[in-house]
């Protein structure tokens, strides 16, 4: 009986899962760790920044960060 092309094979599957899972969790972790960081360069060093449509910028301070 001839194989199907569509038949999962786990010779193939398990190693696909084995290099993908962990990966996915590696870009995962990369991106969440990276937003902060991203945000407060993209703000000229400012860690609490609002921004408005027009683009500028108005520096937060205290309770105001919490918003």
């Amino acid at each position: 009986m001839k194989n199907s092309p569509w038949q999962v094979r786990p010779s193939v599957l398990i190693p696909a899962l084995a290099v993908i899972i962990p990966s996915t969790i590696v870009l995962i972790v990369a991106g969440c760790l990276a937003y902060h960081p991203v945000r407060v360069w993209l703000a000229d060093g400012y860690w609490c920044v609002r921004f408005s449509p027009s683009g500028t910028r108005t520096i937060l301070y205290g309770s105001e960060c919490d918003r």
